[in-house]
């Protein structure tokens, strides 16, 4: 795959992971998703793998800007618990 493609890609899933309902968004979702903004077949074995790295990248980086116990736009853990 060439490094221009890839840039595309990258660039393309994380703007879409950024704004998109992770409680609904799967990686197949994200990998046709992409396919069709680019109108690149993302099929492939080495296609499927980069998107895969890609979210998983982003699930990461997402879970260590909330170490400390809140979810993005909600109250923290003790809030929630009911009395």
């Amino acid at each position: 795959m060439e490094q221009e493609t890839r840039q595309k890609i990258e660039e393309t899933v994380k703007d879409m992971l950024s704004k998109a309902d992770m409680e609904e968004m799967t990686e197949f979702k994200v990998r046709v998703t992409a396919s069709e903004w680019l109108g690149i077949d993302l099929s492939d074995f080495s296609h499927r793998k980069f998107i895969r790295e890609l979210v998983e990248s982003f699930l990461l980086s997402t879970v260590e800007e909330n170490v400390d116990g809140k979810q993005p736009n909600s109250k923290p853990v003790k809030d929630q618990i009911p009395n």
